[in-house]
């Protein structure tokens, strides 16, 4: 089983703007997601995320997960909500036949799953965008990590690039 982070991203490394903005954002990047939202078993997302979320933005395919403390309205039946830490969380799939989880933001969540070195590979489409305030990629954290970059590719000014963490 394949952990795989996949986001979007300005060029100086936000995931969102101010108020969670993503209007910046190239339109094929939606349709990289998708393609990779279908090679997955399951998608997890943090609350916030989650809530940005168009109802017709879940893929039938798959089941969704959403990390919270919160209680949430469940907007699909593939969708399913969990307050457990990413190495519970992962450990409780190992054993089930899930080729991979994909990790779609936010913030917070992807922290986590780094922090718990529970990421094998990253995807991220960096925007040609700047912006001034925003949310991160990573929160600050003193993990560090090791990436090889296994491909990139442009597509109308956004360049994909694919790592592999080294652990």
């Amino acid at each position: 089983m394949k952990v795989v982070l996949y986001l979007a991203m300005s060029v100086n490394g936000y995931i969102a703007g101010e108020n969670d903005d993503v209007s910046w954002l190239y339109e094929g990047s939606w349709e990289n997601y998708l393609n990779k939202i279908r090679e997955s078993n399951i998608v997890v997302v943090g609350r916030k995320t989650y809530e940005l979320m168009p109802k017709d933005e879940f893929q039938k395919e798959c089941q969704y997960y959403i990390f919270t403390h919160s209680k949430i309205d469940l907007k699909a039946p593939n969708i399913k909500a969990t307050n457990e830490d990413p190495a519970t969380f992962v450990k409780k799939l190992k054993n089930k036949n899930i080729n991979q989880i994909m990790i779609a933001g936010g913030s917070q969540l992807n922290t986590a799953f780094l922090k718990a070195n529970f990421i094998d590979e990253i995807y991220l489409d960096i925007e040609p965008y700047l912006l001034g305030k925003g949310i991160p990629l990573f929160q600050p954290i003193d993990t560090e990590c090791e990436l090889k970059l296994l491909s990139k590719k442009v597509e109308n000014s956004t360049i994909q690039l694919h790592y592999k963490v080294i652990k």
